[in-house]
C-alpha cells in the first residue's frame, strides 16, 4: 500500500458542497468549484463530501451524485478521496463500496457519531471497513463534532491494518496526539497523520506530520501550499509568517459562539468571487458584522 502523502499530496482541501437559494444540491457548480481550486493550484487532491461538504445534511443518494458528478468533473485530474463516515456500520461500507465502485483513490472516514461507541468498538467499526473495500482508509479523527476520540492506541492498532494507511487529526483538542500516535508505531510503519485544523498546522508538521486536510484553503491554499513547503525546506522563519496569516483568517471562521466553520467559509469564497449558496439549515450564514471582521481579514491578508 502507497504511503499517504502519495495519494494526497501536502494539501488535501474537503471540498464545499454549493446549495441554491432554495437548499438543493447544486451539482453543476460544485464541479465549477473542484475546477477552480484544480486551475489556482490551491490544493494536491479532494476530498468529497467531507466536513465542509456539508455530508450530516446530505441523503445517500446525494453523497453518492456528489461522488458522481465531482469525479466526471476531474477524472485523473487530481485524486480524489472520499468522506463516507456515516452513524453505522453498514451505511459507511455502503458509501465506501459506492466511491470505490466510481473509482475513488481513498475515502476518508470517521467514527460513528451521536452512539458515543467504546475503543473497542471504533476498532471493530473500522476494520469492518477496512475488509469491505480494497481502497486506502484515512481515519477521521474530530472528537467536537462525534463526540468520541480516537485514542493513539486504537490509531496505531488500526495501522497494522494493511489499508488503513493515515489519519486526519483535528489537533486543537489534543495537540500532542500526533506525537502519541507517530512514536507508538513501528519502526517501519508507513502510516501518516495530517492536520485536520487549519490552527495547527506547524505544529503537527514539527511533530512529523505529513500535511494538512484544509478547509481554508478554499480561500487560502497558496499561504498554506507555501507554508508547507516552507517548513519542509527549512525556511521556518517564513513558515510561521505564512502561519500567522493563515491563522488569523481561520479564527475569523469561528466569532462568537459558532463551531462550525461551513458558513463563514462560503461567505468568504462569495466575497472572493466564486458564490457557492447558503448553508444547510440548521446552519445560518453570518451577521452583518460576523461578515465584516471576516472582509476586514481578508483584506489584511491580500486576499480582497
Amino acid at each position: 500500500m502507497k504511503r499517504l502523502e502519495t495519494i494526497f499530496g501536502r494539501v488535501a482541501i474537503p471540498l464545499i458542497t454549493p446549495f441554491t437559494q432554495s437548499f438543493e444540491v447544486d451539482y453543476g457548480r460544485a464541479r465549477e468549484l473542484a475546477e477552480r481550486l484544480i486551475e489556482r493550484e490551491y490544493c494536491d487532491s479532494l476530498v468529497v463530501a467531507g466536513t465542509n461538504g456539508e455530508f450530516h445534511s446530505l441523503s445517500h443518494q446525494e453523497r453518492v451524485s456528489l461522488f458522481r458528478e465531482i469525479m466526471q468533473a476531474v477524472g485523473d485530474t487530481i485524486p480524489l478521496i472520499a468522506g463516507t463516515g456515516a452513524s453505522t456500520t453498514e451505511e459507511a461500507i455502503r458509501l465506501t463500496q459506492e466511491a470505490e465502485s466510481l473509482g475513488y483513490k481513498a475515502a476518508m472516514i470517521l467514527p460513528s457519531y451521536y452512539g458515543n461507541p467504546t475503543q473497542e468498538e471504533l476498532y471493530t467499526h473500522f476494520a469492518s471497513l477496512a475488509a469491505a473495500t480494497r481502497m486506502p482508509i484515512v481515519l477521521y479523527n474530530i472528537p467536537i463534532f462525534t463526540g468520541v476520540n480516537i485514542k493513539p492506541e486504537t490509531t496505531v492498532r488500526l495501522a497494522s491494518l494493511d489499508n488503513v494507511i493515515g489519519i486526519k487529526e483535528e489537533a486543537a483538542l489534543f495537540p500532542l496526539q500526533a506525537s502519541e500516535i507517530l512514536t507508538k508505531l513501528t519502526a517501519d510503519s508507513d502510516f501518516s497523520v495530517y492536520c485536520g485544523d487549519d490552527t495547527m498546522v506547524l505544529p503537527v508538521l514539527a511533530q512529523g506530520g505529513s500535511g494538512a486536510v484544509s478547509g481554508t484553503s478554499h480561500i487560502t491554499g497558496d499561504l498554506m501550499k507555501a507554508q508547507i513547503e516552507a517548513f519542509f525546506s527549512g525556511r521556518i522563519d517564513e513558515a510561521i509568517e505564512l502561519h500567522h496569516k493563515t491563522y488569523r483568517f481561520t479564527m475569523s471562521l469561528f466569532p462568537g459562539e459558532r463551531v462550525n466553520p461551513v458558513p463563514l467559509t462560503k461567505a468568504a469564497l462569495a466575497l472572493t468571487g466564486f458564490d457557492v449558496g447558503p448553508p444547510r439549515r440548521p446552519l445560518l450564514p453570518p451577521s452583518e458584522d460576523e461578515a465584516g471582521a471576516m472582509k476586514s481579514v481578508l483584506k489584511a491578508i491580500g486576499k480582497l
